[in-house]
């Protein structure tokens, strides 16, 4: 009965320590993912002239999990409102929060990009589109070497940890 609990305590400990190392793989994609987003809005909004929602659709398509989620909310509640589109986009940003690997940092540049959204011309919208990628790409550095520095020792440490909390008890 004691070995269950200690391969029980271990399990766990380890477990959350991967569970927090994937949070930080999970930002770099993330955040890699929304430059790609920002890139293939900007290619279409210059040449394939596609309406907003069908964007978003288009996006939902090329991007992979959490993120094609978000557009995929977007397009939605773009169908069902008649809401502004800054408003959609921040709501779906304040729906979308929890299951993104996002910081407030990077919330924060995609919440200042939602508020310009479809208020300017083109070249106007690339520019913003632009100064966002810009961001991100700072935030993406930050990720890199936040990943490098502490996933392999949230994994280690989650173990570590295990195995002192087996000792202390037994």
């Amino acid at each position: 009965m004691k070995w269950i609990g200690v391969i029980l305590i271990l399990f766990t400990c380890t477990w959350v320590g991967l569970e927090r190392s994937n949070k930080y793989r999970g930002r770099t994609k993330q955040i890699r993912e929304c430059i790609q987003a920002l890139q293939l809005m900007e290619a279409e909004m210059s040449y394939g002239k596609v309406p907003i929602q069908g964007l978003f659709e288009i996006l939902t398509e090329q991007l992979s999990k959490p993120v094609s989620t978000f557009f995929e909310e977007m397009s939605g509640r773009m169908a069902k409102t008649n809401q502004p589109l800054q408003h959609v986009w921040m709501e779906t940003l304040e729906h979308s929060k929890n299951r993104l690997a996002l910081t407030k940092k990077d919330l924060h540049i995609l919440h200042q990009f939602g508020h310009s959204l479809g208020m300017h011309d083109l070249i106007q919208q690339k520019k913003q589109i632009e100064l966002a990628s810009i961001h991100l790409h700072r935030q993406l550095n930050e990720a890199i070497e936040e990943e490098r520095r502490f996933a392999g020792m949230s994994r280690t440490l989650g173990f570590l940890t295990g195995i002192l909390i087996v000792l202390i008890l037994i």
